[in-house]
């Protein structure tokens, strides 16, 4: 796969490593030319310095045959704009956005991106350290997007089967944490409703 990354400060330049370790066939932009000295002594890409919101600069580095971009810069706005240039103009299939005010994430998935919000993720990450599952989450899953949820076991469904659950179309019951907050994967939904369970579900939203 063709990639192209915006952004060659640590996380860019991490996410392009990878990227290119993993065989894709990567392109990295930055204005800065200094900042392509974070990327690895093993990185097989190719590097680009220049604005990466102007056209020209985007077609001169072959976006033409872009197959993904990641905006991973640390400015939203630049973000923004480059992920709208590349899906409206240049009609790249794959855009992910990073995100870094996390009050702007619904934003820009309104506008068809998929978006990556470190700030989440990372109270996410320190919510479940503490043993706790936050209501409501979403994570890309190859051209997808996964929502998790989760919900009390209504009182009338205590003693009763996981398999009595009426699921809605793409929909998993992916886990039950007890009372006691220990977490299990269902892997076989005949097994009882407890007091104090919480279920987490799993939908595929587009």
């Amino acid at each position: 796969m063709n990639v192209f990354v915006t952004g060659c400060g640590k996380t860019g330049a991490a996410l392009a490593d990878k990227l290119s370790e993993q065989g894709h066939d990567v392109v990295v932009i930055d204005s800065d030319e200094n900042k392509f000295e974070n990327l690895s002594d093993s990185f097989s890409g190719l590097t680009f310095c220049g604005v990466s919101i102007d056209a020209d600069v985007l077609i001169k580095a072959g976006i033409r045959d872009c197959d993904a971009l990641c905006a991973a810069s640390s400015d939203d706005n630049t973000n923004l704009m480059v992920a709208q240039l590349a899906k409206t103009v240049f009609g790249v299939k794959k855009v992910i956005v990073r995100v870094g005010d996390s009050g702007k994430e619904a934003l820009y998935n309104s506008f068809g991106f998929n978006t990556i919000c470190p700030t989440n993720l990372t109270v996410d990450s320190f919510v479940s350290a503490f043993g706790e599952f936050t209501e409501e989450s979403c994570f890309g899953m190859k051209n997808h997007t996964v929502r998790t949820y989760s919900m009390p076991v209504p009182d009338d469904f205590i003693g009763s089967r996981a398999l009595d659950i009426n699921l809605e179309n793409d929909e998993i019951l992916l886990s039950v944490i007890n009372a006691q907050g220990e977490a299990k994967l269902v892997s076989n939904y005949n097994f009882v409703l407890n007091e104090g369970d919480t279920l987490v579900f799993a939908r595929l939203v587009d």
